[in-house]
């Protein structure tokens, strides 16, 4: 019959599995981290040993072997590492890489374990150890107690697990903190140096009581000091370890005040002197009416009530004063002015004294009568001698008189023999340098000899002295026609001794040595063939002398470090020697 449908016939496919071999990453935790701690990775085909396997972080940092904590097909722990960076993170393989996943990285939060030496003063090499410091400081910085900070030249090294910096003035005794971006730690640290706190007032004349606080003064002063600038100060009302009292001594200078101990300096805090001070003067040498430049401070801006004092209470008149400023004056000597200190007196006080030489005064005229039973020739008549007495000053001094003689006169000064003055029949003018080496530094004794005269029993001759007087040797008021009076003592060979001290700081002494009396020049020149000071221009009696150079210069300044030449002029001989300043 008829044929049916035909059977259904089902054939199945076949099913095929396809095998992914790179690593994946399914997620991290946490997301957000710090520098060592611990990452978590989870995902596959990561291994199940880590082999030539690596975790990737940003910028292209992997972790060191002893870094990875564990490591399985699925699962990954793993420290950040200390260079790592907010970015992503991957798993690498041999089969290559899995896709990445963002993470945050924090700095690591610093953490000290130790400081070495654990006391220490201003300077000190400080040695910080610990961990999470970073591996350069970039922003980080070391705090010390009181809020001081290094500057960036104190740090000598940095790293994650050590910084070594040097203790700036004005660290205190307390935690010292390492701040990074990761947080702060602090530690404790002793600071043995000293610091000031305060000083009361800020602002004071000279005289009055400063009050200093601070801590590491010292229970005793012993040799320890407080400076204001470069002044030493001398007197102290009280010390103790945290307060020191001392009042301003008169010419001080506005300046930073430190206490100096055996333990170091201390930080400076400004204290303002309001009194006037006194540098120098110039020139040290001036005549009556000459102008004086004193230099200095506080003087004000304007005279007001302010003065110059000379010596013996004598002031200038109003039209003397030729400039007043806070720093500088210039006025005319005035005529009763004499050797000895000047200062400024002002309204807040008054300065320092500076010694001025003046030219042309008498130290003293000698009596019209005479000392140890003589008399002059005006109230006996042609005595055998003429006697009178001084007072030695320390220093050269110059002997003026006036003779008419009939005879040999010869000069005494403390039993010195000074020679013969042979017969004028007119008025003679004479004139000699008494050096202060020859003069005794109390009493000394002048005595004019008549030879002749001695044995008053025989005729005698007859004799005139009048004008006899002292002065100062550089300006001697000679008589017209003046002769010089040769000492009778010998003298060494002329020229230019051995200056002293070589080298010299403050103040260099020339010794020179003239045959003849004449005109004497000193000048010191610099390297360069420039004048710096003019010693000595005047006419100088033969014999010993000495010439001082203070280091400055003809305008007043201090004169530089180096080396300078002196060059020596006298009658018919010039020298030269050479000097060295070391500031």
């Amino acid at each position: 019959g008829s044929r049916g449908p035909p059977d259904l016939v089902y054939t199945p496919f076949d099913k095929t599995s396809l095998e992914v071999t790179s690593p994946y990453l399914s997620y991290v935790t946490p997301t957000r981290v710090k520098l060592g701690e611990r990452l978590t990775l989870i995902g596959g085909n990561f291994g199940n040993t880590r082999g030539l396997g690596a975790v990737q972080f940003t910028p292209s940092v992997r972790p060191s072997s002893a870094d990875y904590q564990t490591w399985s097909d699925r699962r990954i722990v793993v420290k950040v590492p200390d260079r790592a960076e907010n970015g992503a993170v991957k798993v690498i393989t041999s089969q290559g890489s899995s896709g990445s996943r963002p993470i945050e990285v924090d700095a690591a939060e610093p953490r000290i374990t130790s400081v070495s030496p654990t006391r220490v003063r201003y300077n000190q090499l400080l040695t910080i150890r610990g961990t999470g410091f970073a591996d350069s400081r970039g922003g980080g910085k070391v705090v010390f107690f009181g809020g001081t900070e290094p500057n960036s030249s104190r740090y000598v090294n940095w790293s994650d697990t050590r910084i070594q910096v040097r203790v700036p003035t004005g660290a205190r005794t307390g935690n010292l903190r390492v701040i990074t971006e990761g947080g702060s730690d602090a530690h404790r640290l002793t600071v043995t140096s000293p610091w000031v706190r305060s000083i009361s007032p800020r602002s004071a004349k000279s005289n009055a009581v400063v009050t200093v606080t601070g801590s590491n003064f010292g229970a005793s002063r012993g040799s320890s000091s407080v400076r204001i600038g470069a002044q030493v100060i001398s007197s102290y009302s009280s010390w103790s370890s945290s307060v020191i009292r001392f009042p301003i001594p008169v010419n001080s200078r506005p300046g930073d005040l430190r206490v100096r101990t055996s333990e170091g300096t201390s930080n400076s805090i400004r204290l303002e002197v309001t009194s006037p001070y006194l540098t120098y003067v110039s020139p040290s040498r001036v005549s009556v009416g000459d102008p004086l430049t004193l230099t200095g401070g506080n003087f004000g801006s304007t005279r007001g009530t302010g003065y110059v004092l000379f010596s013996r209470g004598v002031r200038p008149a109003s039209t003397d004063y030729q400039t007043w400023s806070d720093s500088r004056i210039v006025v005319n000597t005035p005529d009763r002015a004499e050797s000895g200190d000047v200062k400024v007196v002002t309204s807040l006080g008054s300065s320092g004294t500076k010694r001025i030489e003046v030219e042309g005064e008498a130290l003293e005229p000698l009596p019209s009568t005479g000392i140890f039973g003589y008399s002059p020739p005006g109230l006996t008549d042609h005595p055998k001698s003429v006697k009178f007495g001084f007072e030695g000053i320390g220093e050269d001094v110059a002997l003026t008189w006036t003779l008419k003689n009939d005879s040999e006169i010869r000069l005494f000064v403390s039993g010195r023999d000074y020679g013969p003055m042979p017969v004028r029949e007119d008025w003679q003018g004479w004139w000699i340098i008494l050096r202060r080496m020859n003069l005794n530094s109390g009493q000394n004794v002048i005595e004019f000899r008549n030879v002749e005269n001695q044995d008053r029993t025989a005729n005698y001759t007859h004799w005139q002295l009048k004008d006899v007087r002292l002065w100062k040797p550089f300006e001697a008021e000679l008589p017209a026609g003046a002769k010089l009076l040769a000492p009778s003592f010998p003298l060494a060979q002329a020229g230019l001794g051995n200056p002293f001290p070589a080298p010299f700081n403050a103040e260099v002494t020339v010794p020179f040595t003239t045959a003849i009396p004449g005109q004497v020049s000193i000048f010191i020149y610099n390297l360069a063939g420039q004048r710096v000071r003019l010693l000595r221009d005047a006419w100088t009696e033969a014999g010993r002398h000495e010439a001082r150079w203070d280091g400055r210069t003809d305008s007043g300044a201090n004169a530089g470090s180096g080396v300078y030449w002196i060059l020596f002029r006298a009658p018919e001989l010039a020298q030269s020697a050479r000097l060295v300043l070391i500031r």
